[in-house]
């Protein structure tokens, strides 16, 4: 994709019950004017999946919703993936959700299709539904 990593951190968000930590990798660069931020061309977080899933967003989930077909378009591969926005897509590994924000959607495809390619391997044991069902419940999170 052509962008170095710039920045890579161990954040902290407040959430209920207990504060959830998340990984967050910035690549690329950008250049802020007097009076407004940036935001750089990638960023990919890792939550842990019962801090940040889809069923999170209150959306109406339905039989259709992360279905194997719609994810497959999206993500290449058999993981559950949500298009949030044009430039955001978030993939449900099972025990992890990764997010992908971009400066533009073909970029956030291309890295969403990557990073699918790599979770499908390293987590071939889980089912696409074993995944698609954590994604859709909601848990809380006991520990952080």
């Amino acid at each position: 994709m052509g962008y170095r990593l710039s920045d890579a951190s161990l954040l902290c968000q407040r959430t209920v019950p207990v504060p959830t930590r998340y990984r967050s990798r910035v690549y690329g660069t950008c250049s802020s004017g007097e009076d407004t931020g940036c935001a750089p061309p990638l960023e990919i977080q890792n939550w842990p999946e019962c801090a940040r899933d889809y069923a999170s967003y209150s959306r109406p989930v339905t039989h259709r919703t992360l279905s194997l077909s719609s994810s497959r378009r999206l993500a290449g591969q058999a993981i559950p993936a949500a298009l949030i926005a044009s430039t955001q897509i978030e993939l449900y590994e099972g025990t992890m959700t990764v997010v992908v924000f971009a400066d533009r959607p073909s970029l956030a495809r291309r890295a969403a299709r990557a990073l699918a390619r790599r979770i499908v391997r390293y987590a071939a044991r889980r089912t696409f539904r074993a995944r698609r069902r954590a994604a859709l419940r909601a848990p809380d999170c006991t520990d952080a």
